[in-house]
């Protein structure tokens, strides 16, 4: 059992070839720990809408607040101005800069500052609470695809992708959604809270996370993504298993299947 409760690279018994194992309640032990899959009657979210939360996942990870909180700033390098134009279509309005490496998008819009605030306005606290086990696979998976969009990158001979972020909540709320859905990720911390030096000028330096998205490596997981929809989530738990919270006790029942 791993001390902290948590899926890790050394917790072997718990997980096989980067995949959760199913299991039936008789074959648990005292001590164990279980993922309890998103219910699967969330075939929609309340509010059904993939782009929004591309949108969504675009601001965690490059959006922050300008013009006295009155306009939204997404900042990217100059070769990614396409996704830019992505959240400018889709919101119907805003201004793309591009200068030296840079592009900007400026939506002036109090009433969207409002509605992304909520999920933090600095890197260290961005987060997904208010959207926290809410969201139906398809919304879920596509603001996982606009954080990546922002914050990702290949890693591992380029097998996977990774996100860093400085707010561990948000990527241990990643993580801990993921294994709802089967798929077994890593968060490591890359580095503790410091100084640097950045053109002869000091700054603290924040604490940073990594999310290693393993799960990619298994070619089949991308597919049990896209048709997850109504599968049983019994047929995509197919690989080793265990996590955080809801500890077995010795009162449980060894009769009953987990199924959700």
């Amino acid at each position: 059992r791993c001390g902290s409760g948590k899926i890790s690279k050394r917790a072997d018994s718990r997980i096989l070839n980067n995949k959760l194992l199913w299991k039936q309640t008789r074959d648990l032990q005292v001590g164990d720990s279980l993922v309890f899959p998103v219910d699967s009657s969330i075939e929609n979210c309340v509010y059904h809408d993939p782009e929004w939360y591309f949108l969504v996942g675009l601001w965690i990870a490059e959006g922050s607040l300008t013009a006295g909180k009155r306009a939204v700033s997404f900042d990217m390098h100059c070769d990614e101005v396409d996704h830019l134009q992505r959240v400018r279509d889709y919101y119907g309005k805003g201004t793309i800069n591009v200068f030296n490496n840079q592009s900007r998008l400026i939506i002036s819009s109090t009433n969207l500052a409002n509605k992304l605030s909520v999920f933090g306005n600095k890197s260290s606290n961005k987060n997904i609470t208010p959207l926290l086990y809410k969201l139906c696979k398809e919304c879920f998976m596509s603001l996982l695809e606009g954080i990546i969009t922002g914050d990702g990158y290949l890693t591992h001979k380029r097998s996977y992708r990774s996100i860093n972020s400085a707010s561990y909540l948000l990527l241990w709320q990643l993580h801990s959604y993921l294994l709802k859905f089967g798929l077994v990720s890593y968060l490591y911390k890359l580095r503790d809270t410091g100084q640097c030096t950045i053109e002869n000028r000091n700054y603290v330096q924040q604490p940073l996370y990594q999310l290693a998205l393993v799960y990619e490596r298994d070619k089949e997981a991308e597919l049990r993504i896209k048709k997850i929809g109504k599968a049983r989530v019994k047929n995509l738990l197919t690989g080793n298993f265990l996590i955080t919270g809801n500890d077995v006790s010795e009162e449980s029942d060894n009769k009953t299947e987990i199924i959700i």
